[in-house]
């Protein structure tokens, strides 16, 4: 609160609220009962007491209070929005669990967050969204280099265990992989 609102009247005094648009309100009502001892007079012309702004302490009053309105409409728009954000972001959310739990992997999660992010989906979120979507895309990336890891794993015991591995047969033989050709190179095998 401004050290420079009064809040003491002539016969009276306020405590603050702690809420500086609210505080000024209470302020200019103080400011009028200190300028004039009788509300009939508070229609007359006094000039502005800082920091309230008008001719008259009726003007302060309702100055502060429309001021006061003012504020309160703009935080009640901005939690609107930011409502709608969270209800956006749990509807990305959901369907990314869906995805997940579909069979779709991090990677359908990634996807679905940048197609919420791409529809402009939880615009307070988006930096979150932003994080989330490369930190799956990251994880997608090492499921995918851990599969491949597990599929040339694979590939090696069938090798080694002379399973069909990855052979089909031609008329002068068995076809081989360039994997499974070096491996029978080293092996000293055609």
């Amino acid at each position: 609160m401004s050290e420079r609102m009064r809040m003491d009247a002539y016969y009276f005094a306020f405590g603050t609220t702690g809420v500086e648009a609210l505080d000024k309100v209470l302020s200019a009502v103080a400011c009028a009962g200190k300028a004039h001892h009788h509300t009939e007079d508070w229609q007359e012309e006094t000039g502005a007491w800082e920091p309230h702004t008008g001719r008259s302490p009726v003007d302060w009053i309702f100055n502060a209070a429309s001021e006061a309105a003012a504020t309160l409409a703009a935080e009640k728009a901005r939690a609107d929005r930011l409502e709608a954000d969270c209800a956006a972001m749990r509807t990305v959310f959901a369907r990314s669990v869906a995805a997940f739990r579909n069979g779709g992997g991090l990677g359908h999660i990634a996807a679905e967050m940048a197609r919420a992010l791409e529809r402009g989906e939880g615009d307070a979120g988006k930096r979150l969204l932003e994080e989330h979507v490369a930190a799956l895309a990251a994880k997608d990336a090492e499921i995918a280099a851990l599969r491949q890891r597990v599929e040339e794993a694979k590939h090696i015991l069938a090798h080694e265990t002379r399973e069909d591995c990855c052979t089909r047969q031609a008329l002068d033989g068995p076809v081989y992989c360039e994997k499974c050709q070096a491996m029978n190179a080293l092996d000293g095998e055609p």
